[in-house]
Order: C-alpha cells, then sequence, then structure tokens
C-alpha cells in the first residue's frame, strides 16, 4: 500500500513460479526479499530457494539495492 500511495512501481515475484529462470535482475532497480518459515539451507524441501539465492547473487554482482527482512 505505500509503495502505490508513493507512486512506486513494484511488481511481486514468487520464486517457485514457473517464470523464475526468465527473471533478470537488469530489468529491475531494486530487490526486496521478504521471509518465511523455512530455512535458507532447506532447498530439498523448498527447491525454489535456489532460484532466489541466484537471483539475490546477481542482483548484488550488479550492485543492485537488495533489502531482506526475515
Amino acid at each position: 500500500v505505500w509503495l502505490e500511495q508513493n507512486h512506486y512501481p513494484y511488481q511481486l515475484h514468487f520464486w517457485g513460479s514457473s517464470d523464475g529462470e526468465k527473471f533478470n535482475p537488469q530489468d529491475w532497480s531494486g530487490l526486496l526479499i521478504l521471509g518465511g518459515p523455512q530455512n535458507v539451507d532447506e532447498e530439498a524441501k523448498y527447491p525454489w530457494l535456489v532460484q532466489e539465492k541466484r537471483a539475490i547473487e546477481q542482483f548484488l554482482q550488479h550492485q543492485k539495492p537488495t533489502v531482506g527482512l526475515c
């Protein structure tokens, strides 16, 4: 709601979706990662963590603003 009220464009992305492999950090100005019940080392239980961690690495490599909230 705050983003909309202040006219910041945003898009929600769910790593478990089929478009995860097409995600390109160069198309975005920043990344906000929200936590959940999973642990970072539970890739076997939550396979989408692999895609999420790959995207985080790419954002950092491109020096894009990246914030994670647990």
